[in-house]
């Protein structure tokens, strides 16, 4: 289908805002296919005439089925307009300015109203579509046009660019911890897991078999997966033998089947797969193979990750949908015809909604997959995306930086988890008085993954440490300090600042069947927490020693019991459980609220579990004196309190001599006013 008179001269320059989106009215806005330095009085001004135009004109057919869901019968006489939406992130970083006479355009917007007297638009609903060009075209080298047309699922060419542009370019991609020291991989290979999967036989149609490495080196892919839904295939004892020899292609799952065909066509031997991978009933394999999670997702090559799949059954390489492209000549910034460009309606999903918030970040385990991994190929629903310790990359526009990325670290779309540890520029100081939260940046990261894990699902309650194991083994190399229960030994005190994290007491949080942590720990419930991390003042307790025992051989694993004895300050405080406006001093994780003998409001707290909260006297120990300049929230509270304080609420255990934690709390630091410091063990 040709295109009509009005479309046949579009020029995409005159639909790009020159300093920003910040405005809709004046001479930025540009009625739909008006060209650009000429006059004429053909002009689709509004849906009806662009409908008239749609049976003669792909273009118009294009634009009219993009907007045609939420268009009202009433709303026919409605003005269109375009503008073309520029990614000013990579103008600044490409020119180091905004003013530039590169295109930088990723989208073109259809606006939907009228306007009033003054040009302004009165009523607007916002559509956008996508342009890309072929890459090494010119609209594409020149940065005008900055996206790119979509392969088939399962084709390698883009993560093969990726692969080759990371390994040349990201030295941080390389690294891997060595004791004290960074080792550059680059050029070495690593050692194997114990057992991995040999893929060859794929070339003709044959079957992987199981691998013992015994301390081969090589090159592997790692693969990040959901469990649920089908007959996962599992190595056993009973098996170990047979699945040496072969493991029949046909009776694996999609996506270990897919997995398997993406690893051989990218160049690679051999895959590891945790289920085939570790001996399933063997209690002394899996702990041995468990510890080792850190080092086998750091070592992998690439980790392809099933994002988007509910299943084994979903597979990788998901069916994509159709979408409409129309063909248009690009002309350069002199103006000289040169190639084409395209405009589509296609509707590609983002990093956050399908990754950060796709199915397979869910679960438990694989967040210190995708953490620990050097690359990480994401397969999700609508496309490919790229995440490593430098950059998120998508599919849809090759090696522009994914700025719809909110879980990474540092404040930086381009740092990862090994990323933001390997530049911190603390590694080898020690904690000390008063914190500062600034200085103290690296427990901060690691709170903020505990925050994110607590919010994941699991099926073994016991794994709630296993699972996060190799993420503080890692931790623990850099920063050289003890793990203790989920925390670190040297800013234990602040480790204790988690509470539930529902807001005002939505929900409780849940205590597994059997014990697992001791209450001090955030392992010891299931449930979203947050820890209270980011103060700068005093730490008001002094730790006198600490204990664990371990429940196997991995350290950073599951727990038997913990102890930990302080000296701190103690006060009994009495508890009205509820909301209650008045007293509200805008913690959003308040449940309950604390009052002294004479009635007075002197706090509020957050109770880890509602159903074992009731009116009463608890126990609160001051853990954390916050410095001037951060106070109560309500002014009147500032007026007469003054400084704040975090104190943990704790009940005295029946059988022993010793305080279980129950909650965490705000109180006025006048609480603790003539209070003497005490022993005390918390379990």
């Amino acid at each position: 289908m040709p295109l009509c008179e009005v479309c046949v001269v579009l020029n995409f320059r005159g639909l790009l805002y020159p300093f920003g989106r910040n405005t809709l009215q004046g001479p930025n806005l540009r009625e739909l296919l008006h060209p650009i330095g000429q006059a004429t009085a053909r002009r689709h001004r509004d849906l009806e005439t662009l409908r008239s135009s749609a049976s003669t004109c792909e273009l118009c057919a294009l634009l009219q089925a993009a907007i045609q869901d939420s268009v009202q019968p009433h709303e026919s006489k409605n003005r269109i307009y375009l503008q073309g939406d520029r990614n000013f992130s990579f103008l600044e970083e490409k020119s180091g300015s905004y003013d530039s006479d590169i295109g930088a355009l990723t989208s073109i917007s259809i606006y939907l109203g009228s306007l009033d007297g003054t040009g302004k638009l009165q009523t607007l609903r916002h559509h956008p579509i996508t342009v890309y060009a072929e890459p090494g075209s010119a609209a594409a080298l020149s940065y005008d046009i900055l996206n790119q047309p979509l392969r088939p699922s399962d084709d390698v060419t883009q993560a093969r660019q990726w692969f080759q542009h990371c390994s040349s370019t990201h030295s941080i991609c390389h690294k891997r911890s060595s004791g004290d020291e960074t080792i550059t991989e680059k050029g070495k290979l690593t050692y194997l897991p114990t057992r991995v999967l040999d893929v060859t036989a794929i070339a003709s149609n044959g079957n992987p078999f199981l691998v013992e490495t015994e301390g081969q080196q090589g090159e592997y892919v790692t693969l990040s997966h959901r469990w649920g839904g089908a007959r996962v295939v599992t190595t056993t004892l009973s098996n170990l033998i047979v699945h040496k020899r072969c493991i029949p292609f046909a009776t694996l799952s999609k996506t270990f089947r897919d997995a398997i065909v993406f690893t051989y066509n990218l160049g690679f031997r051999y895959i590891w797969i945790d289920s085939l991978c570790i001996i399933q009933d063997s209690v002394d394999d899996w702990e041995r193979e468990s510890a080792r999670m850190a080092e086998i997702y750091m070592q992998s090559t690439i980790t392809l990750s099933a994002a988007s799949a509910t299943s084994g059954d979903t597979g990788l390489f998901l069916p994509r949908k159709p979408y409409m492209s129309v063909k248009l000549p690009y002309c350069d910034k002199h103006g000289a015809l040169s190639g084409h460009y395209y405009i589509t309606n296609r509707q590609l999903g983002t990093f956050l909604d399908e990754v950060e918030r796709g199915p397979l970040q869910t679960r438990a385990w694989t967040l210190q997959e995708r953490l620990l991994a050097a690359r990480v190929l994401h397969f999700a629903e609508s496309q490919l995306y790229w995440e490593c310790q430098n950059a998120v990359w998508k599919e849809s526009s090759g090696f522009l930086v994914e700025d719809n990325a909110v879980d990474r670290f540092g404040g930086n779309v381009k740092t990862g988890y090994r990323g933001s540890l390997l530049s911190a520029p603390w590694r080898k100081s020690e904690f000390s008085l008063p914190r500062q939260a600034k200085t103290n940046a690296e427990y901060t990261t690691w709170y903020g993954v505990l925050s994110q894990y607590s919010r994941r699902a699991m099926s073994y309650e016991d794994d709630k440490l296993p699972a996060v194991s190799g993420l503080a083994q890692y931790f623990a190399q850099y920063r050289k300090d003890s793990y203790v229960a989920g925390l670190w030994n040297n800013d234990l005190p602040t480790g204790l600042m988690w509470c539930n994290g529902h807001s005002r007491g939505s929900s409780s949080l849940l205590r597994p069947k059997r014990p697992r942590a001791p209450s001090f720990s955030w392992a010891s419930l299931d449930g979203p927490i947050v820890f209270e991390c980011d103060w700068t003042g005093t730490v008001e307790i002094k730790i006198l020693d600490v204990a664990v025992q371990h429940s196997g051989s991995n350290r950073y694993g599951g727990l038997a019991s913990g102890r930990i004895l302080l000296m701190g300050c103690i006060r009994q405080l009495k508890t009205v459980v509820g909301q209650a406006a008045e007293y509200d001093r805008g913690w959003i994780y308040t449940n309950a609220f604390l009052f002294n003998a004479e009635d007075e409001c002197l706090g509020c707290a957050s109770f880890d579990e509602l159903s074992r909260t009731q009116n009463g006297l608890v126990s609160c120990l001051l853990i954390f004196c916050v410095s001037e300049g951060f106070r109560p929230f309500a002014p009147d509270v500032l007026m007469r309190r003054g400084q704040w304080a975090w104190a943990l609420l704790l009940r005295r255990k029946e059988d022993e001599m010793a305080y279980e934690r129950i909650g965490l709390a705000q109180v006025d630091q006048t609480c603790f006013e003539k209070m003497v410091m005490e022993e005390i063990a918390l379990v």
